[in-house]
């Protein structure tokens, strides 16, 4: 059985994310300090521009907004993944491959293909069972009908061997 993650893996994506986190903190801190100033200023001529405080609390909830989804959210996503995947409950089945759907699915903020197998049939009599595959990773080639194992949690593969 060859795990797909590491202990490795999940420290440098842990690095990563902690690294765009400063980044972002430090982006929006500068902004923050604008903001603040804006509304200190006192030059005891009745004069406090409005027009700053308004430009920069709302470009500081953008850059906090925008940088949190765009750079950081996809980073917290894929470190979650990785520790569920080391951590998490895994389950182990034997099944056969029958065939990957090469449209890339978006699951818990995981960019995935969608693998299918099949197994034992249900109660419904349907043997068809599907599972993600990292898009990160590469795919190992799989002939159909081959019969492998599968390491999951939830319904993300996390280890596969023969």
């Amino acid at each position: 059985m060859r795990n797909l993650y590491s202990e490795a893996d999940l420290q440098s994506v842990r690095g990563s994310l902690k690294k765009r986190l400063i980044v972002l903190g430090v982006a929006a801190g500068i902004v923050f300090a604008v903001f603040v100033y804006s509304l200190i200023i006192d030059d005891h001529k009745e004069f406090r521009p409005e027009w700053l405080s308004l430009v920069s609390g709302l470009l500081c909830a953008s850059v906090l907004i925008f940088g949190w989804d765009v750079f950081c959210r996809p980073l917290h996503a894929y470190a979650k993944h990785i520790d569920s995947a080391l951590h998490g409950r895994s389950h182990d089945i034997v099944l056969e491959f029958d065939h990957v759907d090469e449209d890339v699915s978006v699951v818990s903020g995981i960019p995935c293909l969608t693998v299918f197998f099949l197994g034992e049939a249900d109660k419904h009599g349907d043997r068809s069972r599907m599972f993600y595959w990292d898009r990160e990773l590469a795919l190992p080639d799989l002939a159909a009908g081959e019969s492998v194992t599968v390491r999951y949690y939830d319904k993300h593969i996390i280890g596969i061997g023969h």
